[in-house]
């Protein structure tokens, strides 16, 4: 992953926290979001603007939703880029990832297939069934070698700001002990005062300050 496509990718990253803190009833969903930050990461990277043309003259995204795990376990990814020599290499229908019988076993694969990995949790008010969820996710991510990048974003809406009870101590606690691994951000959204969590090694770190110099759109 060359640095500069890290940094492109947080700050689109950034630029969707920051759309999601002035205008926090734009999500109905947590699809929404990762729709929206789909747009903001191909707008910032023209490398993803174009489709990525195989040795065999397919073009396809390398940019895609909802992308099946290459574990034997079931689960997908809500987003990834990935590695345009894993699309060369493979086969169509390899790289699709969607037949279990027909995956590529990571074992066999000399670099990690995706360049990044993305997990999104939205909640309103912060429910605790939603806070266990994005835990596993977490843990799920920690472990994950298929992607060179892991990023989990929590967004969570119309909470008070005790929102960070046993649960969600346990989720912050989570995100600190896997930041070697996992880039992670957890916004509390509150009409008072809101609340931004960043774990791990990103190049870009949010504030309302550096949020406007990204120029977001």
């Amino acid at each position: 992953m060359n640095p500069l496509s890290a940094k492109k990718i947080e700050e689109a990253l950034v630029c969707l926290v920051d759309y999601f803190i002035k205008s926090p009833f734009a999500f109905f969903t947590e699809a929404d979001a990762v729709a929206h930050f789909r747009q903001l990461l191909i707008l910032k990277t023209p490398a993803l603007q174009k489709h990525h043309e195989r040795q065999d003259k397919i073009e396809v995204s390398l940019v895609h939703s909802e992308y099946n795990r290459f574990s034997d376990e079931k689960g997908h990814y809500d987003m990834v880029i990935m590695d345009p020599r894993f699309v060369n290499k493979y086969s169509f229908e390899e790289i699709t990832n969607v037949n279990k019988k027909g995956r590529v076993k990571l074992n066999s694969i000399e670099y990690p297939p995706l360049e990044a990995a993305f997990e999104f949790k939205w909640s309103k008010k912060g429910r605790p069934q939603t806070l266990t969820s994005a835990e596993k996710d977490l843990i799920n991510l920690n472990k994950d070698t298929a992607a060179q990048l892991r990023y989990f974003i929590l967004f969570i809406r119309e909470c008070s700001q005790n929102i960070w009870g046993k649960k969600g101590q346990e989720l912050l606690k989570k995100a600190e002990e896997t930041k070697n691994n996992v880039r992670s951000i957890l916004v509390n959204y509150n009409a008072k005062e809101s609340e931004i969590y960043q774990f791990g090694s990103w190049k870009v770190k949010y504030n309302n300050k550096n949020s406007l110099k990204i120029i977001c759109k």
